[in-house]
């Protein structure tokens, strides 16, 4: 820095709150993620150049955080679709082809299987 040199930043980068969240998401979502943990395992102190693998705790953070991130997002996408999917195909074949006596007919039998018997002592 002293030198005359200028410090250009990465897209992605841990300076505030608000980059951090992005970085994060961005790294989640499993796109260019390589590139922000070898630049975060390169971090150094402040105003010094970057040495590559200088912490190396770095790279293990975000791939444990990576693996976690996309087995979350999975399990949500999949939960949503999997719910979605429930509802439209309930909605679909819910006595749709079925006529009048055939519904009478079905309604009839889950009249019965609900009824009990009463035991009389």
């Amino acid at each position: 820095m002293e030198a005359g040199g200028r410090w250009i930043k990465f897209h992605y980068f841990f300076d505030d709150l608000p980059s951090s969240v992005l970085t994060l998401f961005h790294v989640a979502t499993d796109v260019g993620w390589a590139e922000v943990m070898f630049r975060a395992g390169a971090t150094n102190s402040e105003d010094q150049a970057p040495i590559r693998a200088n912490r190396p705790y770095n790279y293990f953070i975000l791939i444990f955080f990576m693996l976690f991130a996309s087995f979350f997002i999975l399990k949500l996408f999949m939960g949503v679709l999997i719910s979605t999917y429930i509802k439209e195909k309930e909605l679909l074949t819910k006595n749709y082809n079925l006529t009048d006596k055939q519904k009478e007919w079905q309604e009839l039998k889950i009249l019965m299987e609900q009824a009990k018997p009463k035991r009389i002592i």
